[in-house]
């Protein structure tokens, strides 16, 4: 019974990264060495980009909303989020 709701679970949180990502983002990123483990939006405006490095994930499984939650990037303007000058 455990591994049924374990299974049912990780199937439902693909598709809420799925829908996030590729449905209401209007981004498409390039594929990249990047991880998103919790559904993600990616949104732009009048010619921002955003970039990703590698080795980056985006989300943390024990977080207090990790099942209800997202991540939320969005950029305005001729403006450049890059995630390369988070990494220490």
């Amino acid at each position: 019974m455990r591994a049924k709701i374990i299974k049912w679970t990780n199937l439902f949180l693909r598709f809420r990264i799925f829908w996030f990502a590729k449905i209401l983002s209007n981004v498409r990123l390039k594929k990249g060495n990047f991880h998103i483990v919790s559904p993600t939006l990616f949104l732009c405006y009048e010619g921002g980009q955003i970039g990703i490095w590698e080795g980056v994930h985006l989300g943390y499984y024990p977080s207090p909303y990790f099942f209800s939650g997202y991540n939320h990037f969005q950029v305005w303007g001729v403006g450049r989020y890059d995630t390369r000058s988070y990494i220490y």
